[in-house]
């Protein structure tokens, strides 16, 4: 499954997301799942086909993002760096669409909207210019950044990975996985040099 889809089963209900995973992970048949959730085989194919319409709405169709490659997609990727790391809100509102989410994994809330996105992000999160650095790269066919945070001794270290839905008209979801193993899986190291 893709970064963007782990992150969007959080807004399914409970019954739908095990039903999701266990078909489409796990790959269980319907009769299977069935048995494990204690439901009928019919509550099993209908659950599917509510949590497969839940994450379609919830995800951008695939025609309309930006490959990574696009100059469009990295100039969008590039403006989200340089206002981290410049600690500056208005950059963000350059790069996010009117309609941008924001998610944040393992947390369970996210925001909805440029406004409520840069809102969050200025006051809880940017900080001071410099407290944060990132390099760019790619997941999942979409642009994205390993992410480094500098600590109370100074020391930039890995925070995680963030990963943008780049399209013609902005960004439209931005996805911030909260796991340092995913730098050093990406093939960064624990620590930058400033």
């Amino acid at each position: 499954m893709r970064l963007a889809l782990i992150a969007s089963l959080q807004h399914l209900p409970a019954r739908q997301r095990a039903i999701l995973l266990l078909r489409e992970v796990l790959a269980f048949s319907a009769t299977e799942t069935a048995e494990i959730l204690g439901t009928t085989t019919a509550a099993v194919k209908s659950g599917m086909q509510r949590a497969r319409a839940r994450l379609h709405e919830l995800d951008p169709r695939p025609e309309e993002l930006l490959e990574p490659t696009d100059p469009r997609a990295r100039a969008l990727l590039d403006g989200y760096i340089a206002a981290f790391e410049r600690a500056d809100a208005r950059m963000l509102e350059q790069v996010l669409r009117t309609d941008a989410t924001l998610e944040a994994t393992p947390f369970r809330e996210w925001q909805a909207g440029r406004t409520s996105c840069v809102d969050m992000l200025g006051t809880h999160v940017l900080g001071a210019p410099g407290d944060w650095q990132m390099v760019a790269t790619t997941a999942n066919g979409q642009p994205a950044a390993v992410v480094y945070h500098r600590d109370a001794e100074g020391t930039l270290r890995a925070d995680g990975v963030v990963v943008l839905a780049a399209t013609a008209t902005g960004v439209s979801r931005v996805i911030k996985f909260h796991d340092r193993a995913l730098v050093a899986a990406f093939g960064f190291p624990e620590l930058l040099n400033p």
